[in-house]
């Protein structure tokens, strides 16, 4: 029996842990590493079962290409390759490059050769039509950085390790470890700072695992963030400094129209604890404010990131030890996989980092005319159920021209692919952690060589898109001998090779961890000549006054009769939509809705009882529980289940997607409940 180290990429958190063997040599174990430097031991229940996700029965071995029947079946790599290149040369040749269109998932950014070799195809290629998970996650985070920063990937760190106050909204650490964060030990962190003495606030509609750990907890009405937080930047302004950066002076005049009383009545937080809330601020704690998937998912993402900044400037808790950090080589992420912004033709959003909104794409492939999508490219993605409004999704994955799945799986978008192209899994490649670095407080660049071999016909990523830029006659590099290079080079055997030495150079220095030294936020960032770009405000935010004014006033309306707002939550074996079936039994427990036990009495449910959940654009079935957790007047109901899709419910309009980042309305809709 040998053992291997490796690190979990699931998330960004990127946990160690260690790779066992039996006496075959077959990988037949993970578990965690305690020895690692970072995490310590930490790993979720996600990185534990992933083995199991590698073993699937269900994994896809081979590609496969539709038939004249229309079913799936197995082929060649060479007959997978001669239909998709003679359609993407076809469609390219014919309607030019904006009419093929890339969708990547969660797995792609944890891969960091990939996102190398990905980016290089969209600026060979130049289509405007890149789709990611982000718009469902995170978009606002990069453009509130945008604003504020100059630089997409400039992301705020929560120092929890330092801090003395923990404000947390819409995010539950002890579930999802939380997005952009990465700190050691995991969640113990959080624990850590409650043992010395600190004190931890969630606020969230739901009395979440994380607001029972650490005991206080703040019931917010679901989508108000955005006026808490604004009443506690109000209550700060008399500590506007001379020098203050560009549009802090907008922001606090957009906060004076929601003093505390105002807030507390939009919120229903009592006025006394929202006060409580500005004493930490006002005090001479360090506090630092983490926002997560709850607040992304709102109205207005992008604000309330934009004011947890500036809450920490006024405070005194921006750039320095226990408030919020920024990495100082963040900017590397820019260079490497920066795109040029462009416009969609449908509604006129400008793309980022993540691509162009989600909720559009459908209407970028049924909309005739110059620029349609008649291709699309899914990379470790399933955005049938990631993105909004699966119906109206399905109706235009249908009318493609070529759909192409580059998966580990069949799921539900590559049920209707025309060619599936099997991928690895993280256990079969080399990695570098560039992704955590950028949001980690441990100064270490972590690596990682593959812990088995790729099994079957299954291929690199980063081999499998170099050869689909060559078919499609925009190789990568703008060359199609280095394409041909790029593809045919063993990275996954070869740079592990490669690294070694310098490894073993700075082992001692990371506990035998493989990986290299890395700057780790200190405070300081902003220190003379970057202070100077800070900005608070941009005129693509001057409709939010507008925007808040009206959902204020519907706040204050009446809910229709008979209606629940609909959130979401995430699973303890799952991350989004990518993870399948690690456990049937976990599968049966976690497909359920939750109700408070008032409305369940209301509607005269019991446990288990099979219920609809309908909306204006569509409709699921399910089981529903009395859970103690939930707020009265909403309905939880879990993303990412194999065979419920919750984001059915959530309609593809425009108006749900945030104008300057392209973010959607995940959470907060109106949907009604009745027994099957």
């Amino acid at each position: 029996m040998g053992q291997k180290r490796t690190f979990c990429r699931i998330c960004e958190a990127h946990c160690g842990m260690i790779a066992e063997y039996d006496e075959a040599g077959q990988l037949h174990k993970l578990r965690p590493d305690a020895t690692h430097p970072v995490s310590q031991g930490f790993i979720c229940a996600k990185g534990l079962k992933f083995l199991d996700i590698a073993n699937h029965p269900n994994r896809v071995h081979t590609p496969l290409r539709r038939n004249s029947a229309g079913e799936l079946q197995p082929c060649s790599w060479d007959e997978a390759y001669a239909l998709i290149g003679e359609k993407l040369r076809h469609i390219i040749d014919e309607h030019g490059v904006h009419a093929v269109g890339i969708y990547f998932g969660t797995p792609m950014i944890h891969h960091s050769l990939l996102m190398l070799t990905l980016f290089q195809w969209l600026r060979a290629m130049g289509t405007r039509n890149l789709y990611s998970a982000a718009s469902q996650d995170n978009a606002n985070k990069l453009a509130a950085q945008k604003i504020i920063h100059g630089r997409e990937w400039v992301m705020p760190i929560a120092d929890i390790e330092h801090a003395d106050f923990a404000l947390l909204l819409g995010t539950n650490p002890l579930v999802s470890q939380g997005t952009f964060i990465h700190m050691p030990q995991g969640t113990k962190t959080y624990d850590a700072l409650i043992e010395r003495g600190g004190e931890i606030v969630v606020v969230d509609p739901r009395h979440s695992e994380s607001a029972q750990r650490w005991k206080r907890h703040l019931s917010i009405r679901p989508g108000t963030d955005v006026y808490l937080l604004l009443a506690i930047l109000h209550e700060l302004r008399d500590l506007y400094p001379q020098d203050a950066p560009k549009g802090l002076d907008t922001l606090l005049t957009l906060a004076e129209a929601y003093p505390i009383p105002v807030a507390s009545h939009l919120t229903s937080i009592p006025e006394a604890e929202i006060t409580s809330l500005v004493a930490q601020f006002r005090s001479d704690k360090r506090c630092t404010i983490f926002n997560g998937v709850g607040v992304n998912q709102g109205r207005f993402g992008t604000l309330c990131l934009i004011l947890i900044q500036a809450i920490a400037y006024l405070s005194g808790n921006f750039d320095v030890r226990g408030g919020i950090l920024f990495h100082p080589w963040a900017n590397i992420l820019q260079l490497l996989v920066g795109i040029k912004p462009q416009v969609s033709r449908i509604g006129g959003f400008t793309s980022h980092a993540g691509g162009l909104p989600c909720g559009i794409l459908a209407d970028e492939i049924l909309t005739t005319g110059e620029g349609q999508i008649r291709a699309l490219i899914v990379i470790g993605g399933n955005p049938l159920t990631s993105a909004p409004d699966e119906t109206r999704l399905r109706q235009a994955f249908e009318q493609l021209d070529l759909l192409v799945s580059i998966d580990i799986f069949q799921n539900q978008t590559g049920a209707l692919a025309d060619v599936i192209l099997p991928g690895l899994t993280w256990l079969e490649r080399f990695d570098i952690g560039a992704w955590d670095a950028m949001y980690e407080t441990a100064p270490m660049l972590q690596t990682a060589a593959r812990a088995r071999k790729p099994i079957a016909e299954t291929r690199s990523e980063v081999r499998i898109i170099a050869e689909l830029s060559i078919l499609s006659g925009k190789p990568i590099f703008w060359n199609r001998w280095l394409a041909r290079l790029w593809a045919r080079i063993g990275w996954d055997a070869m740079v592990p090779i490669l690294l070694k030495p310098l490894q073993w150079l700075f082992s001692r220095r990371l506990q035998g961890a493989d990986g290299f030294p890395w700057r780790r936020p200190m405070g300081g960032y902003y220190r003379g000549r970057r202070r100077k770009h800070l900005c608070f405000w941009d005129e693509k935010l001057d409709g939010e006054p507008e925007r808040l004014a009206a959902f204020a006033d519907e706040l204050q309306r009446p809910r229709p009769e008979h209606t629940f707002l609909l959130l979401g939550r995430r699973r303890r074996l799952a991350q989004n939509s990518w993870i399948h079936n690690a456990s049937r039994e976990e599968k049966a427990k976690e497909a359920c809705a939750w109700l408070h036990q008032d409305d369940m009495a209301r509607l005269n449910l019991v446990d288990g009882a099979l219920v609809e959940i309908r909306s204006t654009c569509g409709a699921i079935q399910l089981p529903v529980f009395c859970h103690d957790s939930v707020q009265k007047g909403t309905v939880i109901v879990p993303h990412g289940l194999p065979d419920v899709n919750v984001n059915r419910l959530i309609s593809s309009d425009k108006t749900h997607i945030e104008p300057f980042s392209g973010m959607h309305q995940m959470s907060g809709h109106h949907v009604s409940i009745a027994q099957i």
